[in-house]
C-alpha cells in the first residue's frame, strides 16, 4: 500500500505518523505548485522552464523537476493499492488531486477529505485550509478515524483537470469549495494594502500578506507573493532597495511609487 499526498510538510508529518505506529508505508508526496504557474496542455517540462525564468532561485532549483514527477507517476503505477489524502480548502491540494484523477483515479481510489472540524485541538473550529498545518496528533486522528471516502465525481467532476488544463491560467484558487482559474494578480492587493510610501520589510510585507490571506480563506505560499511582488516591481507599483531575489537571507525594503496600478502581468 501507499499514501498519495499533495503537501511536503503534510508528507514529513504522515510519515512521523506512520512510523510512531511502525507502519513502515510508502508516502508519495506530489508537491507540484500546481496552484500556480501554467499548465501548458500538463506538460512539467514546459513549467519546469517557467519557474526558472520567474522563480530564479538558482541553476538547480527546478532542474529535474519534471523528471521527478515522472519518476514519482512510475511509483505510483507500480502498486494499486492507494490512499489518496486531500484538503479541499487548499489549492495546491486541491488542484494536485484533480491533476491526480485524471491520470490515476478510478473507483478503487480510496481518499481521506479533511474537510470537517478535526477533534484534537480544543482552539480548532473549522476545517484545516491545508495538512501541512497539522502536527503528528492530527494527521494519526485522520490516519485512524476519517473515513475511506471513493470518487465522489459529483463532488470532484473528472472533466475539472482538463478544465484548467485549457484555461492555462497562471494563479488557481478556491472559491465557494470550488478550484477556479483565476487571473495572475488576484494576491496583489494584499501586498499592496501592505505596503505604503514608507519602506517596509520585504519578509514582513509577505508575512502579513499571507496572513490576511488566511482571513479570508486562501492559503498562498511566501513564493507565490514574491513572485507578485517581483511583477510589481517590474511595473513600477513598488520599488526595492536591494534585488527581490528567491531564498536571499538579506533583508530587503519596499514601499509603494505612486505609480496606478495597471498592468501588472508578467
Amino acid at each position: 500500500m501507499q499514501h498519495i499526498i499533495f503537501s511536503s510538510s503534510a508528507a514529513g508529518t504522515l510519515r512521523q505518523a506512520l512510523h510512531a505506529r511502525g507502519q513502515n508505508i510508502r508516502v508519495i508526496d506530489f508537491s507540484a505548485c500546481l496552484d500556480w504557474g501554467p499548465l501548458e496542455d500538463g506538460n512539467f517540462y514546459l513549467r519546469e522552464k517557467w519557474f526558472d525564468q520567474y522563480v530564479p532561485y538558482g541553476p538547480s532549483m527546478w532542474s529535474g523537476y519534471a523528471d521527478h514527477i515522472e519518476d514519482l507517476c512510475d511509483e505510483v503505477t507500480a502498486d494499486v493499492d492507494r490512499l489518496v489524502w486531500v484538503a479541499p480548502r487548499a489549492a495546491h491540494e486541491l488542484a494536485g488531486f484533480y491533476w491526480y484523477l485524471q491520470k490515476f483515479g478510478d473507483d478503487r481510489t480510496q481518499i481521506i477529505i479533511a474537510d470537517y472540524v478535526l477533534g484534537v485541538g480544543a482552539s480548532r473550529t473549522e476545517a484545516p485550509f491545508g495538512l501541512g498545518e497539522l502536527n503528528i496528533d492530527a494527521m494519526g486522528e485522520l490516519l485512524d478515524e476519517a473515513p475511506r471516502s471513493h470518487w465522489d465525481r459529483s463532488r470532484f467532476p473528472p472533466d475539472k483537470w482538463s478544465q484548467l488544463v485549457a484555461e492555462n491560467a497562471l494563479l488557481r484558487v478556491v472559491e465557494n469549495g470550488e478550484l477556479q482559474s483565476a487571473q495572475d494578480d488576484y494576491f496583489d492587493h494584499l501586498l499592496l494594502n501592505r505596503c505604503s510610501n514608507d519602506w517596509t520589510d520585504k519578509l514582513r510585507l509577505i508575512g502579513n500578506a499571507m496572513c490576511d490571506a488566511l482571513d479570508v480563506g486562501h492559503q498562498v505560499s511566501d513564493n507565490l507573493l514574491l513572485w507578485r511582488m517581483r511583477v510589481l516591481a517590474k511595473n513600477g507599483v513598488l520599488v526595492s532597495d536591494g534585488e527581490l531575489r528567491f531564498g536571499a537571507k538579506e533583508r530587503v525594503k519596499v514601499r509603494l511609487t505612486g505609480k496606478p496600478l495597471v498592468g501588472c502581468r508578467p
